[in-house]
């Protein structure tokens, strides 16, 4: 049961910095220009990228793989070493798509993952109360 539970709160910190990012989309309007002109702004979301690749390292190595034809766990990593070793190279227009496309489709897969993985685990403690209750007869 340990790695679910490392698995869910991993996948729960990915979608925040998700949301951040979506978030900080929504200020901007979605808009390259405005991304473009502020520092700030790119700061934040490639420290958003560095941060979601950083714990995706961490997850459960039998998990990625199982999950790897549903999310490119592999970019997602590459990309965090790019932020985090090359970043005076950094392609502001890749970063600016990856926000765009790649972000809200990550969102998605970790809102039904962190959904199953809650049902399993209400399934998994409903059925230990009813052996409890079972043994009290």
């Amino acid at each position: 049961m340990g790695n679910l539970d490392r698995n869910l709160t991993l996948l729960l910190h990915i979608k925040g910095y998700c949301k951040e990012t979506l978030e900080t989309l929504d200020l901007i309007k979605h808009n390259f220009d405005q991304f473009e002109k502020s520092f700030i702004i790119k700061n934040s979301l490639c420290m958003d990228l560095l941060q979601i690749g950083e714990l995706v390292n961490r997850l459960d190595t039998a998990y990625l793989e199982k999950t790897k034809n549903q999310i490119n766990w592999n970019a997602i990593r590459g990309m965090r070493n790019r932020l985090a070793h090359e970043y005076l190279k950094i392609d502001y227009n890749i970063v600016f798509s990856i926000v765009e496309k790649e972000i809200p489709e990550l969102n998605n897969f970790l809102e039904s993952e962190i959904n199953k993985k809650y049902d399993f685990m209400e399934n998994i403690n409903n059925a230990d109360d009813e052996e409890g209750e079972d043994s009290e007869i």
